[in-house]
């Protein structure tokens, strides 16, 4: 769809228009063409698009020199394209700023069938989409152990918070690298910090009885105490049956740093800042240096 759409816009571009009766009818042709593939496209930018726009990018680019208009790159292509220029501005600054592609989902319901569709494309589940029998027992079994393993069919109420495609990106090339076999020849350190809250209790955390009619206020103030600490990542490179104490996984004592947060309203992570991190990373890193362990 994207080079048919390049096609035809280059057509329309390639020489000035004739007042001839073929000339006519080759522009009302293009134009009837590019309100056809405009009505009948997703409106999400596929991987392939998304790759054609860096294509079209590099050889513009390239050419720059030798172009007679006067037009900017981006806003040629999104012309050449019939995209507007803000969609591929976005496309150009974050393969420059991520040196990959980011492909936008299409907006669409996330039901059954979606699930049916991704086990059958994995192979996981046989379906021939053609018989309608072999699809609607494919979609009963799939909406079936939906429900068994707990999921609910509804709409979520209220806004949900979806994480923004350069954190997406950030947490795809964290996964990538420490699932990597380079990251199996060195131990881990893994930091985290965390509260837990003066009227805390382990009770709270149970089923909430239908037939109690009384309700408890929730307890919003008190004490809040922050914690971090270190935990140091088993030797991988030795199977668990030879592992020894000091080569198996443990929290560092040393690193583990417990205060009471002040009384503001914002999130925890508030309580800590830059100084004291910095501070506070001295601990492990002696206490790595006291094991033996070399950055």
């Amino acid at each position: 769809m994207a080079i048919f759409t390049l096609f035809m816009s280059v057509a329309l571009m390639a020489s000035p228009v004739r007042k001839t009766k073929k000339a006519r009818r080759d522009t009302e042709d293009a134009a009837r063409a590019i309100v056809f593939f405009k009505s009948n496209r997703s409106k999400a930018l596929t991987l392939e698009e998304r790759v054609d726009v860096h294509a079209l990018q590099a050889n513009l680019r390239m050419d720059n020199a030798i172009i007679l208009r006067k037009e900017p790159v981006a806003n040629r292509i999104a012309r050449l394209l019939c995209r507007s220029n803000k969609t591929y501005g976005e496309v150009w600054s974050t393969f420059l700023s991520h040196s990959t592609v980011l492909t936008a989902a299409a907006p669409a319901n996330r039901g059954g069938g979606a699930v049916m569709h991704l086990l059958a494309e994995k192979k996981y589940l046989s379906v021939d989409a053609a018989i309608d029998d072999s699809n609607n027992a494919a979609l009963r079994t799939v909406q079936r152990f939906l429900k068994k393993s707990g999921y609910a069919r509804g709409a979520h109420k209220g806004k949900t918070l979806r994480l923004a495609p350069a954190n997406d990106l950030a947490r795809a090339e964290y996964v990538h690298k420490m699932t990597s076999s380079e990251i199996l020849l060195h131990r881990v350190v893994y930091m985290d910090e965390s509260y837990i809250h003066h009227h805390y209790s382990r009770h709270n955390d149970s089923l909430v009885d239908p037939t109690d009619d009384e309700y408890v206020k929730e307890k919003h103030k008190g004490r809040r105490l922050c914690f971090i600490a270190a935990i140091l990542d088993k030797d991988r490179t030795v199977s668990d049956e030879e592992r020894t104490p000091e080569q198996a996984a443990e929290l560092l004592p040393e690193s583990v740093d417990v205060f009471e947060g002040g009384q503001q309203k914002a999130d925890y992570h508030g309580m800590f800042c830059c100084d004291s991190f910095v501070n506070w990373m001295d601990t492990p890193l002696q206490a790595l240096d006291n094991r033996g362990f070399t950055g």
